[in-house]
């Protein structure tokens, strides 16, 4: 019985030309449902002759008469062959049959803006797969995406994502929110005031704090007496804000 690796040295082409002139019993058919010359696969033939240490064909007027060794291989090689073609042939993905689980990774504000939106579509579309939502680790986005288990994040990249397919989905807006009491609720507000006049900070993801903390990294600091991913929190100290 031959080893794995020995059989890895072997050209396994031939065997699929076997079929071939078993099916055409004809050298010249053969040769063109191989897209060959009738000369090369004529000694295609004799390095088959040669592996196999059999004639494998006996001419008998203008055909080829197989062999009861070359018909034995023939039936053996059938199934595998006839796996190969399918493991080969090109999927075609129907989301109406997918049965996989899929996790994915996501931020809060995903969580709450995004995720209920789109989750009617995608059962719909794909009725017998399994979500789970995970928490997104911007740190280790990377490890999360491969070792972690994780299928796709939805997020703003912030670091160490070279390694990784991404598609640009929309902007996220920032807004100021101010009590109808604030000394600037009916004025406009410039980069000034909100540096000076006390402010929480309410980001529900890391990739929003990074932006913020970007676009005015240049200035001086700023009086940010909250930082907190709930309104509620930042909504409990405005009487100091004033």
């Amino acid at each position: 019985m031959l080893e794995l690796e020995e059989i890895y040295r072997r050209d396994l082409n031939l065997l699929i030309a076997l079929q071939v002139l078993v099916e055409e019993r004809s050298v010249t058919l053969a040769a063109k449902r191989l897209h060959l010359s009738q000369s090369a696969t004529s000694r295609i033939l004799a390095r088959l002759r040669d592996m196999l240490n059999d004639p494998l064909f006996t001419r008998v007027g203008q055909q080829l008469l197989p062999t009861d060794f070359a018909l034995e291989c023939y039936q053996k090689l059938h199934q595998p062959t006839g796996q190969l073609i399918e493991i080969l042939s090109p999927k075609t993905f129907n989301p109406a049959e997918c049965q996989q689980q899929f996790a994915i990774a996501a931020t809060d504000y995903a969580m709450q803006a995004l995720v209920p939106f789109i989750l009617p579509e995608i059962y719909q579309k794909a009725p017998k797969i399994r979500l789970e939502v995970l928490p997104v680790q911007h740190k280790e986005l990377q490890a999360q995406l491969s070792i972690k288990g994780a299928d796709m994040a939805i997020c703003r990249a912030i670091d160490q994502t070279m390694n990784l397919q991404s598609e640009f989905l929309g902007k996220v807006g920032v807004s100021c929110l101010l009590s109808a009491n604030h000394p600037l609720a009916n004025h406009e507000i410039s980069l000034e005031d909100y540096l000076h006049y006390p402010h929480a900070t309410i980001a529900i993801s890391d990739g929003v704090k990074a932006m913020l903390d970007n676009a005015i990294s240049q200035y001086p600091s700023r009086t940010e007496l909250l930082r907190t991913p709930h309104i509620d929190s930042a909504l409990a100290i405005q009487h100091i804000t004033l």
